[in-house]
C-alpha cells in the first residue's frame, strides 16, 4: 500500500527503533507496533503495541541516542474532523531507549490544529539541537500543503513552519507523503507531492522558514513518492517516480542532481521500472557518494 512500510531510526548509541501498523483489512482494528534492536540487528525483542486507540495510519519514528524514542501516528478521534479525509496528530514518547513508552497524546501545537491528512505518510527527525522534526501533510481547511513542526524531543509542544503554499485543495488524500531530511550543516531538506508533481524545499538552520520550490527537469504527471538530500559538498539528489500510486503495476523511478540553491546540474537519470506500490529511498555515504535503494530492476545512478 504505497507508503505504508515500517519505519526505522537509528539513535547516535547504534540502537534501531521500528514501528509498523497492522495490515489494514475491513474489519481489522490497526494499532502502532514498536520493536528495538540492541545489538545491531541481529535480534529484535518482543513487539510492543503503543496506541491506544486503534484506526492508525501515518505512523512514523524517530530517536537520538540519549534516551528518546518518539513515535507519531494521525489517528480519528473526538473531537471528529469536521474536514473530508482528515485526522489528528498524536504522539508517544519513551525516555528510556525504548524500554517504556509513557501514554499517547493529542500533538500540542502552538500556531496550527492538528489534522493532518488521512493516508499520508509522515517523516520524523531527531536534530543535533535536542528538537525534534515531523513533516506531514495538512488538512487544515482541505488545503493539503505540508508543514514541519519542531519542539524539544522530550515535549509534547510544537510549532509549525509551512513547507509549500500551493495551496492544493482537495476533499480526499492524495496519498503522497513527504520526505524529510537533514543535511550535514544542519538544514532540513523535505521533499514533497502538490498537484501530482514532486518538488524540494530547503529550511534555513534554527528552521525559521522553507525556502525554494524545485521541480523534477522534466515536469511530468503522475510525480510521486519524492525523497531528496544533501551532501557535505552542498549537493542536493532527488529521487521519485512517475506513475500513479497502484498497489499492482509498474512505475519508473528517476533521479536528478542540484545545487543548494536549487539550480540543476544537468545530472539526470532513469534507473529503471518498479512496483508502483513502493518507494524508493536514498542515503549519503561516508564517502559522501548518494545511494538509492529501490526495487527498480537496473540501477544506473553515480
Amino acid at each position: 500500500m504505497g507508503e505504508r512500510g515500517p519505519k526505522l531510526a537509528v539513535g547516535n548509541d547504534g540502537k534501531i527503533h521500528v514501528v509498523w501498523m497492522d495490515e489494514w483489512a475491513p474489519g481489522v482494528k490497526t494499532f502502532v507496533r514498536y520493536s528495538r534492536s540492541i545489538d545491531g540487528g541481529k535480534s529484535f525483542e518482543p513487539l510492543k503495541t503503543i496506541s491506544a486507540m486503534s484506526g492508525i495510519d501515518g505512523v512514523t519514528v524517530t530517536a537520538d541516542g540519549l534516551g528518546h524514542v518518539v513515535a507519531f501516528w494521525h489517528v480519528t478521534a473526538e473531537p471528529k474532523p469536521e474536514v473530508n479525509a482528515a485526522t489528528w496528530l498524536h504522539t508517544v514518547r519513551s525516555s528510556d531507549h525504548g524500554v517504556t513508552f509513557g501514554a499517547g497524546e493529542k500533538v500540542v501545537i502552538t500556531n496550527l490544529s492538528g489534522l493532518a491528512c488521512s493516508m499520508c505518510m509522515m517523516r520524523a527527525r531527531a536534530g543535533a539541537d535536542g528538537n525534534v522534526l515531523l513533516a506531514f501533510r495538512s488538512a487544515q481547511d482541505s488545503i493539503r500543503d505540508f508543514y514541519v513542526l519542531e519542539g524539544r524531543i522530550s515535549e509534547n509542544r510544537f510549532t509549525a513552519v509551512r513547507v509549500n503554499e500551493d495551496n492544493w485543495k482537495l476533499d480526499s488524500c492524495p496519498m503522497c507523503g513527504p520526505e524529510l531530511t537533514l543535511a550535514p550543516n544542519g538544514q532540513s531538506v523535505c521533499a514533497f507531492m502538490a498537484r501530482n508533481k514532486v518538488y524540494w524545499s530547503i529550511a534555513d538552520v534554527g528552521m525559521s522558514g522553507f525556502r525554494l520550490h524545485v521541480g523534477t527537469p522534466a515536469n511530468e504527471t503522475d510525480e510521486i513518492y519524492p525523497t531528496a538530500l544533501a551532501n557535505r559538498k552542498g549537493e542536493v539528489l532527488l529521487v521519485w517516480q512517475v506513475g500513479r500510486m497502484a498497489v499492482k503495476g509498474t512505475a519508473t523511478v528517476k533521479w536528478a542532481r542540484y545545487a543548494r540553491d536549487g539550480t540543476p546540474t544537468g545530472e539526470t537519470g532513469v534507473i529503471g521500472k518498479s512496483f508502483a506500490g513502493t518507494k524508493a529511498t536514498a542515503f549519503v555515504g561516508t564517502d559522501d557518494r548518494f545511494y538509492i535503494v529501490t526495487t527498480a530492476q537496473e540501477t544506473a545512478a553515480r
